[in-house]
Formats: structure tokens, C-alpha cells, sequence
């Protein structure tokens, strides 16, 4: 017996127990160590996607002016790239900066999917991953029109001879209807980007629509101006209302800031001078007719009803040379004209038209009601410089309108979707 065992132990063989017995606990630790960091490997990573997804969608909802939304889209969108909210969590959170630009960021935590190590640790090993994505101060588009309509046809139309020069900037329409935009006639269009929500129908053989680019089907654009209110001002009396403010004859007439009762009217031949200020025509038309000029530098036009008149129509007709400058600073900076939101839609057409040069620095902005513009272009459109945007919930154009392009530094908002961009 005492022999067997000491061959036994003299046996190269032998050794391989003991060894194994030694070895075999390292192996299945690397073993266990190589699976579990496997898996959790390609959980981070899928949960990485689901981030990156989350806080996207996030950024998207805010750059759309869709802030409710947010979490929601944010969760949607993290489902369908492989997160299960009954596994862990998300946390989405939009912080403004400095500048202005919002950056959106999400968080998911859950449990590592750890199966030997489980059995090793009480406290669960956690996955913690981030994603951010920046709302930028820059805008798609770069848009001088701005139809809000979002389901009529003909939401931007062309009305008789059309020509627009404006490649360096574009236009958006928000209907979704297949033809959102209607053209025909004798038209030579000439834009940047085109954005429609639905379609374009163009009709004539000498329709000429041209462009840099253009995007049907596409996601709406953002009123820019969504946030502007009418300031609040003590009601017309009925008897100012009736009573009104007319001008007539020839010569020149010159306006003070301040609330006009009823109608602002002005016929004949004549120079009107609007001084600097806010203009709020309260239950009557702001209705400017006949020749001569108007003119007015850091100027906003505001049609309201506090009650004791009528919606008004905003109407500049004739062969009346019109040069209308927007504030550059301060609430209504940009603002050259503003149609209350309130105003009944689809009951009022507002008109900005004439057979002379009509040269607007700033926006028209008419939310509810429809606009129709137009103009006659001459040798004094060559030498404005200015930022002339339209914004109207159905906007028709006729004859050959100025539309000013100079935006750079103005203070007209821009119209356009902001860029949305993973940051990390």
C-alpha cells in the first residue's frame, strides 16, 4: 500500500489533480469575469442608443415649441431603441444656457445584467449612461413667408401677374393639404428653401416656380412670433369709435403714437409722416387710399377690438407710396404690422397692396386672418435695404411686390425650425 502511494506521487500524472484543483477557480472566475462584462458591455451600449434616441426626441419636441411633449417622445423613442421603463429609469431635463441655447439632456439608470457576480454582491451593479442634444441658436430655412393655415388648399396662392425675387430667403407653407400651394398665371416666383407641410400645385404655361431647394411633406414651421400680445390699453367709448380719425384733401399730415378709436382713414393726395410709436387702431380699419406718400420710421401698426367697435381690416391701397420701418429695440422690435390673434379667422381679409412701391422693414404679422400683398416695384425698390417678413394664416401675392432680404443683424425674428444637434 505504502508503495502505490508513492509511485503514485512519483507519477508526472499525479500533478494534474492538485493543479486543476488550483486552477480551476481562476478559470471560472475569468470565466464568469469575461460573460458578465460581456453582457454588461452590450447592455451599456444598447442603452447608449437609447439616450442618444431619448434625448433627441427631447431636443426635437423643445425646438418645435412642443415642451409638453418632451418627456413623452423622449420615453417613445428610447422604447424603440431597447429601453424597458419596468428596468430601470429615464430622466430627461432641458437646461437654457447663456446664450440662449438649450441643451437637453437624459439620463438612464438600471441594473447591470450580471448572472455570476449576482451571487457574489448584495447591492446590484448599476448602468448609468447620459446623452445630451443642444436646441442652437441657428434656424432651418432662413424663411421670408410664413403660411400658418394648416389643412386648407391654396394656403399660399398667387392672385393675377406675380414676380418675387427672393433667393435668399424662403418660404413655408403649413398646410398639409396636396395642394397648399396654388399658382397659376402669369407668375415668375424665385425663392430659396421651400417647405410645405403637404404639396404644390402649379397651373399655367407661364408659371415659372423656381427655387434652391424644396421639401414636401415636411414637419410645420414654428410661429415665431407665437408669444406677442396686444398691450393693454383703456377701451374706446362707442362715441369715439363712431367719431373715428379721417384725413383728407392734399398737403401733409403728421401722426402721433397712441390709441386711434374706430377707423384711421386717409383719402386723396396727400403725405402722411407717422412719428415713432405704437399705433393701436381699437374697433375701425386702418384703411390708407389714393397717392402721396406714407411714412414712418420705428413704427409698429396694431388692429385690435377691446369691444366697442368692430375687427377692423387693414387696407393700404392706391398709387400710394408707402416706406413702413419696424422699432429696433424693445417689445414690439421687428413688428411693423400686427393683426390681433383674436381677430375672427377667415372673416377678414387684410390687404397691403397698390401700384407703387411698398417697401416694409420688418414683419407683417397677421396669425388668424389672411393677407394678401402686393406692390409695384420701380427705381426707388433698387435702393432699399431692409427685412421684410410675412407671416399670415393664408397669404395670396399679386403684382410685383419688394420683398427686403437684408435681414443680417435685424430685428425681425427669424422664421425656421431651430437645429437640433447630439452633442454627446
Amino acid at each position: 500500500m505504502i508503495g502505490w502511494i508513492c509511485k503514485f506521487l512519483r507519477s508526472e500524472r499525479a500533478s494534474v489533480l492538485p493543479t486543476l484543483a488550483i486552477t480551476l477557480p481562476v478559470v471560472m472566475g475569468m470565466t464568469a469575469l469575461g460573460t458578465d462584462g460581456s453582457f454588461y458591455v452590450m447592455k451599456k451600449s444598447d442603452l447608449q442608443t437609447a439616450a442618444d434616441a431619448a434625448a433627441y426626441a427631447a431636443a426635437w419636441e423643445m425646438s418645435q415649441g412642443s415642451e409638453d411633449n418632451m418627456d413623452y417622445m423622449a420615453g417613445l423613442e428610447a422604447e424603440r431603441n431597447g429601453f424597458n421603463p419596468a428596468d430601470g429609469t429615464l430622466n430627461v431635463e432641458a437646461v437654457t444656457q447663456l446664450d440662449g441655447q438649450i441643451a437637453v439632456q437624459a439620463t438612464i439608470i438600471q441594473d447591470a445584467p450580471l448572472f455570476f457576480f449576482k451571487a457574489l454582491f448584495a447591492q446590484p451593479f448599476k448602468i448609468q449612461v447620459n446623452s445630451e442634444s443642444l436646441v442652437s441658436n441657428d434656424y432651418l430655412g432662413n424663411y421670408c413667408i410664413l403660411a400658418l393655415e394648416e389643412e386648407a388648399s391654396g394656403a399660399f396662392k398667387t392672385v393675377g401677374t406675380v414676380e418675387i425675387q427672393a433667393a435668399s430667403c424662403g418660404l413655408a407653407v403649413n398646410s398639409s393639404a396636396e395642394d397648399a400651394i396654388e399658382l397659376s398665371g402669369n407668375i415668375d416666383l424665385n425663392f430659396g428653401t421651400v417647405t410645405i407641410t403637404g404639396d404644390y400645385d402649379v397651373n399655367g404655361g407661364a408659371a415659372e416656380f423656381n427655387y434652391s431647394s424644396l421639401k414636401s411633406h415636411a414637419s410645420r414651421v414654428l410661429d415665431p412670433y407665437s408669444d406677442l400680445e396686444v398691450p393693454e390699453t383703456t377701451p374706446c367709448t362707442a362715441s369715439a369709435v363712431r367719431a373715428g380719425t379721417r384725413i383728407t384733401g392734399s398737403g401733409t399730415a403728421v401722426l402721433n403714437p397712441g390709441v386711434y378709436c374706430g377707423d384711421l382713414t386717409a383719402t386723396g393726395n396727400n403725405d402722411i409722416i407717422l412719428n415713432p410709436g405704437i399705433y393701436i387702431i381699437d374697433g375701425g380699419d386702418f384703411h390708407i387710399q389714393g397717392g402721396g406718400t406714407i411714412t414712418g420710421e420705428g413704427v409698429t401698426i396694431i388692429m385690435t377690438n377691446t369691444g366697442a367697435g368692430v375687427w377692423g381690416k387693414l387696407t393700404i391701397s392706391g398709387n400710394r407710396v408707402v416706406r413702413i420701418s419696424a422699432p429696433t429695440e424693445g417689445y414690439f422690435a421687428g413688428v411693423a404690422f400686427f393683426v390681433d390673434r383674436n381677430s375672427p379667422e377667415d372673416a377678414i381679409t387684410h390687404s397691403i397692396t397698390g401700384t407703387a412701391d411698398i417697401l416694409i422693414d420688418g414683419v407683417v404679422y397677421v396669425p388668424s386672418t389672411n393677407l394678401v400683398f402686393g406692390g409695384t416695384s420701380s427705381s426707388l425698390s433698387d435702393s432699399f435695404v431692409g427685412c421684410t417678413k410675412l407671416i399670415g394664416q393664408i397669404i395670396w401675392l399679386h403684382g410685383t411686390p419688394v420683398l427686403g432680404t437684408d435681414c443680417e443683424g435685424s430685428a425681425v425674428r427669424e422664421i425656421g425650425n431651430r437645429v437640433v444637434k447630439l452633442t454627446g
